[in-house]
């Protein structure tokens, strides 16, 4: 889970969680609190982001980052 949340995160375009929730489906297999677990993932290194684009100096990647981790915040 760990890392669909850091794949969408970067690459939401690819929808790599629900090809793979797709294939554990027609597998009879299914995660339990798969949306929520992918959001805390995605949270969890986007947050992570803001600490290394904070270091790092480079304003435009954190404020990127920052809109990436409101946008998840306002859909909890």
């Amino acid at each position: 889970m760990f890392d669909l949340g850091v794949l969408h995160l970067w690459t939401p375009h690819l929808d790599f969680p629900q090809k793979v929730r797709d294939l554990w489906l027609e597998a009879g297999n299914d995660i339990m609190f798969f949306e929520e677990r992918l959001r805390c993932h995605m949270l969890f290194k986007a947050i992570d982001g803001l600490r290394f684009y904070a270091k790092q100096e480079a304003k435009p990647s954190y404020d990127y980052t920052r809109n990436k981790v409101v946008t998840l915040l306002n859909g909890i």
